[in-house]
C-alpha cells in the first residue's frame, strides 16, 4: 500500500463497513408499503430465536443495531430512505431525495447520517453535509461547501465525523479531512492539519479515536477529552481503530512495513489499556478486524497458519480475549469473518459452511447457527440484549438483498399478540408478526397449514384473504400503494411501482404512467394505435413511414418475380 497518496474515505454510498470489506448492491422484491415483517423460519436455526425480516425496499444496505433500534438504508421503489425498526414496527425517516449514507444509531433511536445537499455530490456542484435526526425531527450539524463524511453517534449523543477543510478532498485536490465532535451542543474540530485523519470513533463520554495518515503510514490518535495523544509511530501501517467507553483502544498493525499479499509481514493485534499499549498476539499469521466492548472484551479474525488466502490450506478463526486470556471460538475447515461484541458477552460472526455464509452467535457459553440457507448472510451486528442483524443477499452478487433481525425468546413470545406463540419459540404461530396467520384460521391460506403456511399473492375474487392482510382483494403485488385493476382498483400495471393514478404522466417514454388514456405518453402520430395500459405501439410513425418508402418497393419486386416463377 502507497500511504503517501492520499486515502479517501469509502464511496459515500456505501456504510463504513465497506473501508474494511466487501461491496454490494443489489434489489429487494416487492415492497408492500405497509409494515409487513416476516417471521421466517431458516432451516436449522436455533429453536431459540424469533427471526424476522426488516427488509422492504428493493435493496437493503448492511443494517446498524442498538439497544432496541436498527437502522438501514434502504431503497422505496423510487429512492433511498431511511429506515429504522424501533422493537415494534418500522419506520421511515424523512429526508430529502439528495444522495446519502452511512447512517448510524444509538440506543435512544438517534440517528445521524451523510446526505449530499444537492443532486450532484461527484461533479463536484454539490457536496455532503452531516444530519441528526432526534427521533422526531431532523436537524443539520453542519452546512457549509465542504464535504462531511462518515459519522458516527454513541450512546451518550455525541457525533463525531470528517470534515473536508476546503472544498476539495479529491486525490488532486488541496483539501484534507479533519476530525469534527459534537457534543449535543456544539461542534469542535480536533484536528488541524495537512493530511488526513479518518474513520474517527467516539465512546458514550466524548473520547474520540481515529486514523491519520502522516505522509507515509497510518497512526492511530486518541482525544481523551482533553487533550490529544499519538498512540503510534511506527513505520507500519495501523488499521481502523475501535473505543470503549473506558478509552481503551483496539486496532491491528503490520508487524513489518510489508504486509501485502507477497510481503514478509502479517498483522498483530494491539490494545490501548488508557495508560499502555499491550500486543495482544504474536505470531507469523493475520490477525485482524479487531472490535472491543465496554468490559474490555477484544474480538478479532486470526489466520490458523501462515496462507490464509484464496485456496490456501489454513483458514480464518474467530478469536475472544476477554481481559485476562484468550479463547479460540471456532475450529473448523471454513473460513469465519466480521466478528463484533456486545457488552453482555454475545459475539457474533459470519462463517462459511462450504457453499455460503452463514450467521453465528456466541452467548458466553455455546455457538448457535442462526441461519442454515442456500443465501449469503453477512454483515453481523449484535447488542446488549443479543438482538443480532445481517445482511442476505439472495442469489448472485447482483441479486436481491435484505435485512433480517433474530431476536432472543422469552417466555410468551407473541409478537403479533394473536394469542399464538411463535413456531421459532417453542409454539405453533408459523407467522408471528402477522395477527391475521395463526394455527385454525378458518381461511386455508392463513392458518399456518400446507400449502399456504404464510400466505400467498391475492386472489382476486375468491372469496380468500389470500396474501393474509386482513382485508379481501387488496392485491397491491408493486407495492405502490394502489390496488390492481383486476381487483376493483385502479393500478393499471401492478407489476410496476412506477405506473399508477398517483404517478405524473411523462411524456415520449411509451408507458401509461398515470393509468389515464386520456393523457398522451407519447407525440400523437396520425395512425397511432395506443394502448391505454403499459406500452404503445406505433403504426403511423415517421420513423415507419421512412421504412415503408424503402421497403414497399424492393417487396412489390420481390412479389412479382415470385408470380412470374410460380408460372
Amino acid at each position: 500500500m502507497n500511504c503517501g497518496a492520499k486515502l479517501r474515505p469509502p464511496n459515500p454510498g456505501t456504510p463504513n463497513e465497506m473501508a474494511e470489506g466487501m461491496y454490494s448492491r443489489t434489489r429487494i422484491g416487492i415492497c408492500l408499503g405497509v409494515i409487513v415483517i416476516l417471521l421466517l423460519r431458516a432451516g436449522g436455526a436455533s429453536a431459540q430465536h424469533t427471526i424476522i425480516r426488516l427488509g422492504g425496499g428493493y435493496y437493503d444496505y448492511p443494517p446498524e443495531v442498538a439497544s432496541g433500534h436498527v437502522v438501514w438504508r434502504g431503497h422505496d421503489g423510487s429512492g433511498d430512505e431511511i429506515f429504522m425498526y424501533d422493537g415494534t414496527a418500522k419506520v421511515q425517516i424523512p429526508q430529502n431525495d439528495y444522495r446519502f449514507s452511512s447512517p448510524d444509531v444509538n440506543n435512544d433511536g438517534h440517528v445521524v447520517w451523510q446526505q449530499c445537499d444537492g443532486p450532484d455530490c461527484y461533479g463536484g456542484g454539490d457536496d455532503y453535509e452531516i444530519y441528526l435526526y432526534g427521533g422526531v425531527s431532523t436537524t443539520p450539524l453542519t452546512n457549509n461547501d465542504n464535504s462531511d463524511v462518515l459519522p458516527q453517534i454513541s450512546n451518550g449523543g455525541y457525533i463525531v465525523w470528517s470534515g473536508c477543510d476546503t472544498d476539495d478532498c479529491s486525490s488532486s485536490g488541496d483539501g484534507d479531512y479533519e476530525i469534527f465532535l459534537y457534543d449535543g451542543t456544539g461542534t469542535t474540530q480536533l484536528t488541524n492539519n495537512d493530511l488526513d485523519d479518518l474513520y474517527a470513533r467516539v465512546n458514550d463520554v466524548g473520547h474520540v479515536a481515529w486514523r491519520h495518515d502522516d505522509g507515509s503510514d497510518y497512526e492511530i490518535f486518541l482525544y481523551n477529552g482533553t487533550a490529544t495523544i499519538q498512540l503510534t509511530d511506527t513505520d507500519a501501517d495501523e488499521s481502523l481503530p475501535e473505543i470503549n467507553n473506558d478509552g481503551h483502544v483496539v486496532w491491528s498493525r503490520c508487524d513489518t512495513a510489508d504486509c501485502s499479499y507477497y510481503g514478509d509481514g502479517d498483522h498483530e493485534i494491539y490494545l490501548y489499556d488508557g495508560s499502555s499499549t499491550i500486543q495482544l498476539t504474536n505470531n507469523d499469521y493475520e490477525d485482524k478486524a479487531a472490535r472491543i466492548n465496554n468490559h474490555g472484551w477484544v474480538v478479532w479474525v486470526g489466520c490458523e497458519g501462515v496462507d490464509c488466502g484464496y485456496g490456501a490450506t489454513y483458514d480464518y478463526e474467530i478469536f475472544l480475549h476477554d481481559g485476562t486470556s484468550t479463547t479460540q471460538l471456532t475450529n473448523n475447515s471454513h473460513d469465519d469473518y466480521r466478528p463484533q461484541v456486545g457488552d453482555t458477552g454475545y459475539v457474533v460472526w459470519d462463517g462459511w459452511d462450504g457453499s455460503s455464509l452463514q450467521v453465528f452467535l456466541y452467548d458466553g457459553t455455546t455457538t448457535t447457527q442462526l441461519t442454515d440457507d442456500a443465501d449469503y448472510d453477512w454483515y453481523t451486528r449484535v447488542n446488549d440484549e443479543g438482538w443480532v442483524v445481517w445482511q442476505r443477499r439472495h442469489g448472485s452478487s447482483v441479486g436481491d438483498h435484505s435485512n433480517y433481525l433474530a431476536m432472543p425468546c422469552s417466555y410468551d413470545d407473541d409478537n403479533d399478540n394473536d394469542g399464538y406463540i411463535s413456531a421459532s419459540c417453542g409454539g405453533d404461530d408459523c407467522h408471528d408478526f402477522n395477527p391475521n396467520i395463526y394455527p385454525g384460521n378458518a381461511n386455508i391460506y392463513c392458518d399456518c397449514g400446507e400449502p399456504y403456511p404464510q400466505g400467498t399473492d391475492e386472489i382476486c375474487g375468491d372469496g380468500y384473504d389470500n396474501d393474509c392482510s386482513g382485508a379481501l382483494d387488496d392485491r397491491d403485488l408493486d407495492g405502490d400503494g394502489y390496488i390492481a385493476e383486476a381487483c376493483g382498483g385502479q393500478d393499471c400495471h401492478d407489476t410496476n411501482e412506477n405506473v399508477n393514478p398517483g404517478r405524473t404522466e411523462i411524456p415520449n417514454n411509451n408507458w401509461d404512467d398515470d393509468c389515464d388514456p386520456l393523457t398522451p405518453s407519447y407525440p400523437q402520430a396520425a395512425n397511432t394505435v395506443a394502448s391505454s395500459h403499459g406500452r404503445s405501439t406505433l403504426i403511423g410513425s415517421g420513423l415507419l413511414n421512412s421504412a415503408a418508402v424503402v421497403l414497399l418497393p424492393v417487396l412489390g419486386v420481390i412479389f412479382l418475380r415470385i408470380l412470374r416463377w410460380r408460372r
